[in-house]
């Protein structure tokens, strides 16, 4: 996951350590699964000492608008979105370089990609 530690340090200077911890457990949990739970036993689980702490970074996060009772930092979506995009442009431009004339596989084709260069029909 990557971080951008000017935005996390402006984003949540007015947090405590406690609560920065716990907002840092929830992100990455969300990262790995998608979201994270909105109920507080079980945002206890992943972060022990958000019950404690969920008035002060509660609004960080919001309703998940997919999943009903869970929650998403919307930020920490729009950065997974971009590194899935530039990641699957990188190994389209692999592709391309190594197997040139070959058919793109089925998660790489129709992927309009001016940087890897070729079509998406291979």
């Amino acid at each position: 996951m990557p971080l951008w530690v000017g935005d996390l340090v402006i984003d949540t200077q007015e947090l405590t350590d406690t609560e920065f911890g716990c907002y840092i457990r929830l992100i990455c949990h969300q990262w790995k699964k998608g979201n994270i739970p909105a109920d507080p036993a079980r945002l206890s689980i992943i972060a022990p000492s958000a019950v404690i702490c969920w008035d002060q970074i509660s609004e960080y996060f919001e309703p998940d608008p997919e999943h009903d009772n869970r929650l998403i930092n919307t930020k920490c979506n729009e950065i997974k979105q971009e590194v899935q995009g530039k990641t699957r442009s990188n190994r389209r431009a692999a592709f391309i370089k190594w197997h040139s004339g070959e058919p793109f596989p089925a998660d790489l084709a129709n992927y309009p990609d001016e940087q890897a260069g070729g079509d998406a029909d291979g």
